[in-house]
């Protein structure tokens, strides 16, 4: 179009200067005039279509490149995503985790002791006995005595306190004397002189403490002259209270209760929740024991769950009450040496307890193995995080983690404290084959629980990882949450994108290539690239047929799409990322992750000027350029002095592509608007000859004439636009034939002007 305005206007030049040529330089005098043919050459010169590539398309062309091969436009942009942003938008590894360990009780409590009752003397109650009930005549014959053997009820008896009482009552009319009376075997049983009234009942007494055993006699002794009548003896023993026993002889029960002392307790007290107190005395030979009542103050803790929200202390005094059923009629209790009380906790849970001194630390380990599995792992390596520690599940009392230890097979970590029950981890490798021992101390002297277990949470918290082993389920990573920037083209070919338009297929290559270093098995088969063009146009590239490098790190994707010629002609902007990429994960098989590589993908776009063109197509017309065109006001007065003009144009085509071309001139000032427009048929451009790849063996030249008839004429005076419109040339051609260009194509043109013009002498 330049070239066109450049002929016309040289012509108006020519034209107005050889106007001078119709009067005599000299005389200046009007003479004969006649017509001499001019030939003026115009312009001429060529276009390769390396020229026009480096106008266009110099950004995507290579630095190096053969004139006379086939163009090859190639593209390539890279984007690269962290790993570990890969990893937080899959959620594929763990950032925080805990696991609840529940300590129980017997881990802070795990013996309260061995409870033992310091037994004093065992305090039996026995009944009354009467061992001994006669009446006795009184000899009228003086000296006169008694002498009776006393059976007693059982073999031997230890006394702490008791009476021997004889009671005497004389059945006669006058006054009886007795030399003497005494009961032999007990201390202090004897009495001298006694005299002993009708009718008033007397009674000798003694006190008992110690053993007593057979046998005992009754002495009496009785004084001169006796008087007549009887004698009634009884002899008793009352109010006694025994330590022991031996083949006593009875049929009813005996009571007894004694105070014992409590000691063994592992703290200076106790309190229960729940609990029996199992109280086994081992009190006697022969006869069967049973307690009716253990007490504690006023409670009484016999029985299932007795010790419930009872507090036990060393020291302090418990009663315990029973009593011995006789055996074949007889009790015989063991020797104080042999006697014993066993007491057992059962099923106790304990409430609080209470200790002056520091409590022992206790140790909780727990193994990682369950925990591992519940959060995919087999090892993590840890750049940065916090191990804390909340206890629960005590009312009084506080729990202090003192130290942390990850034991492994090759050894044990110890963790820095951070703060309380808090630690760090950084640095530290954690497998699902450690075990994490924890040391807990009690701080206060009271430690009171809500419950029989006290729950420890162990919170990994803050973990950023730069190594991991872990299994992974399949699962998809939605673009969106990666964050790509999209891939900028800002691709402006211009008028020429309409080329396009003919084309039924080009010789373009386009791949996408995934370089994963990772260890994260990505498949990106269901990515969409989405290519927006100028128009804001959108058009989805898939991608297909994953070919990954012996390496396992490199994975080359094909890239298709429905229409490339309607992509390149929309003159991509951007190239943005959508869909999803695959985790193609077997959940069974461990995955190795280095969180510090980088994924890579590229885009790598070939585009060969290796071109299909279905002749059996229409074609639109495209516009190759529009011009303005000056108002000419002298152009008129010049036209009177030349006579046929006319343009030509020679035109030498050596791309294998030919065109039909028109010259559309309009006065019209709506740029846009063409409907008036007077047109011009330029004619055909025919395509240099090919061979069979449809590259250019020889160029093709046509010769153009252009007539300046009256509305070109009008067209110049007025002014207006111009433009050139082509459509390919089908040149009797049918069906899809191959072209191919190289940079060295080019175009070759010449314009020049045929006229007469008059002159004079």
């Amino acid at each position: 179009m330049r070239n066109t305005k450049i002929l016309l206007t040289a012509l108006l030049i020519l034209t107005v200067a050889l106007t001078g040529c119709l009067k005599n330089p000299v005389t200046g005098r009007i003479g004969p005039s006649w017509d001499v043919p001019v030939q003026v050459p115009l312009i001429a010169g060529e276009v390769t279509v390396g020229e026009l590539a480096e106008e266009y398309l110099s950004d995507y062309l290579p630095e190096d490149y053969d004139e006379d091969e086939p163009l090859v436009m190639q593209f390539s942009d890279s984007v690269q995503v962290e790993v570990r942003e890969v990893a937080e938008a899959g959620e594929l590894l763990p950032t925080e985790f805990e696991v609840e360990v529940e300590v129980g009780q017997d881990e802070f409590v795990d013996d309260v002791g061995s409870i033992t009752l310091d037994l004093p003397e065992i305090a039996v109650e026995l009944d009354d006995m009467t061992l001994y009930d006669e009446e006795i005549e009184i000899p009228a014959i003086a000296p006169w005595e008694v002498s009776e053997d006393i059976v007693l009820p059982f073999e031997r008896i230890e006394l702490t306190e008791g009476n021997l009482v004889i009671e005497l009552e004389y059945v006669g009319t006058e006054s009886l004397s007795l030399e003497s009376m005494a009961v032999d075997g007990i201390s202090d049983a004897a009495w001298a002189l006694l005299t002993l009234l009708p009718e008033q009942p007397d009674e000798k007494a003694v006190s008992l403490s110690g053993p007593i055993e057979g046998p005992l006699t009754l002495s009496i002794i009785g004084g001169e002259d006796p008087p007549a009548g009887s004698l009634i003896i009884t002899v008793k023993l009352r109010d006694l209270v025994a330590t022991h026993v031996e083949g006593l002889e009875t049929e009813e029960p005996i009571g007894f209760e004694f105070d014992v002392s409590l000691s063994g307790l592992a703290f200076d007290s106790v309190t229960f929740d729940a609990g029996t107190l199992e109280v086994e005395p081992y009190l006697t030979a022969q006869g069967e024991v049973s307690l009716t009542g253990v007490l504690v103050g006023a409670d009484d803790i016999l029985g299932v769950d007795g010790l419930a929200g009872i507090t036990l202390e060393n020291g302090m005094t418990i009663t315990i009450q029973g009593e011995i059923e006789p055996e074949q009629g007889l009790i015989s209790t063991l020797p104080e040496n042999e006697r014993q009380v066993d007491v057992t906790l059962v099923d106790y849970v304990v409430k609080a307890v209470t200790s002056q001194g520091a409590f022992d630390s206790i140790t909780i380990t727990q193994a990682m193995d369950e925990l591992a599995e519940d959060n995919g792992f087999l090892s993590l390596t840890i750049e940065e995080g916090e191990l804390r520690f909340t206890f629960e599940g005590l009312t009084q009392g506080a729990l202090q983690v003192t130290d942390v230890e990850i034991v492994g097979s090759s050894g044990s970590e110890a963790l820095t404290v951070i703060d309380d029950n808090v630690f760090d981890l950084a640095g530290v490798v954690l497998s699902a084959e450690d075990e994490i021992s924890v040391t807990v101390d009690v701080e206060g002297d009271t430690l009171e629980f809500d419950g029989d277990t006290v729950t420890a949470t162990v919170s990994f918290e803050g973990i950023v990882l730069s190594e991991a082993t872990v299994l992974i389920d399949p699962q998809s990573i939605d673009v969106e949450d990666l964050e790509i920037e999209p891939v900028e083209f800002d691709l402006g070919l211009g008028d020429i994108s309409g080329l396009f338009d003919w084309l039924s297929g080009i010789g373009l290559k386009m791949q996408v290539i995934l370089k994963n270093p990772s260890g994260i098995p990505l498949d990106l088969s269901s990515l969409e690239l989405t290519v927006i063009g100028a128009d804001s146009q959108e058009y989805t590239v898939t991608l297909s047929n994953p070919e990954t490098d012996p390496d396992g790190i490199t994975t080359t994707y094909t890239a298709e799409a429905e229409d490339w010629l309607a992509i390149l002609g929309s003159e991509p902007q951007q190239l943005a990322l959508a869909g999803s990429i695959e985790v193609a994960s077997d959940p069974e098989e461990p995955i190795a992750i280095d969180l510090d590589e980088v994924i890579e993908v590229t885009v790598e776009v070939e585009i060969s000027s290796t071109f299909t063109i279905d002749y059996d197509e229409e074609f639109e017309d495209l516009v190759l350029g529009k011009q303005e065109v000056a108002q000419q006001a002298d152009l008129e007065k010049g036209l009177e002095f030349i006579a046929k003009p006319a343009l030509f144009a020679e035109v030498t085509n050596g791309i294998p592509l030919g065109v039909e071309a028109w010259l559309d001139l309009s006065t019209d000032p709506d740029e846009d608007n063409w409907d008036d427009a007077y047109t011009i048929e330029l004619g055909l451009i025919p395509a240099a000859a090919t061979n069979d790849a449809g590259r250019a063996v020889e160029a093709k030249t046509a010769l153009f004439e252009l007539d300046v008839d009256e509305d070109v004429q009008d067209f110049l005076k007025q002014g207006g636009k111009m433009r050139v419109r082509v459509a390919l040339a089908k040149e009797g051609r049918t069906g899809e034939m191959p072209i191919s260009i190289a940079p060295a194509d080019k175009f070759q043109y010449r314009i020049w002007a045929d006229m007469l013009i008059k002159v004079n002498q």
